[in-house]
């Protein structure tokens, strides 16, 4: 359990270096390895979180499930991409500037939800990210998320 502990504290320094991200609450219940769990809901969630940063669009590929959705309201209706097409919409080496952080992880059992914030200066996201863990390994396999232009009220 000790090791299991200091693996963590690692891994969050490192991914505090590496991103300017940081989780700021989470719960993992009904799992046998639930530091574990959370180590690699975090790990994936930041492949996600850092594909922008670097330009790296195989990250993505890492992070979302091949089935996956993203889901949005843009003028007040309802929207929805498939997750390869906005995959294939990122320019490969595109860097863009922006800082991002977990706000938190909650998972039971093969189940897991993460709320991320990407901030982009003029622009915010909040990212609800849906988890399964499919054949021993996490995926998002659902993304929802609201965009807010800064100033606006």
């Amino acid at each position: 359990m000790r090791k299991i502990l200091q693996s963590l504290v690692i891994l969050i320094c490192v991914n505090l270096i590496m991103s300017a991200s940081v989780w700021t609450s989470s719960t993992c219940l009904a799992s046998a390895d639930t530091d574990a769990d959370l180590i690699e809901i975090e790990k994936v969630a930041g492949y996600y979180l850092n594909s922008g940063r670097t330009g790296d669009v195989d990250l993505l590929r890492k992070a979302f499930h091949p089935s996956l959705r993203l889901q949005f309201a843009k003028s007040g209706q309802y929207t929805e991409w498939l997750g390869s097409d906005y995959i294939s919409w990122r320019k490969p080496g595109k860097k863009s500037q922006y800082t991002s952080r977990i706000l938190s992880i909650d998972c039971v059992g093969d189940a897991a939800m993460v709320k991320a914030e990407m901030d982009m200066g003029s622009v915010k996201y909040i990212d609800y990210l849906s988890f399964l863990r499919i054949e021993g390994r996490w995926w998002i396999v659902n993304k929802i998320f609201h965009k807010e232009n800064v100033g606006d009220n």
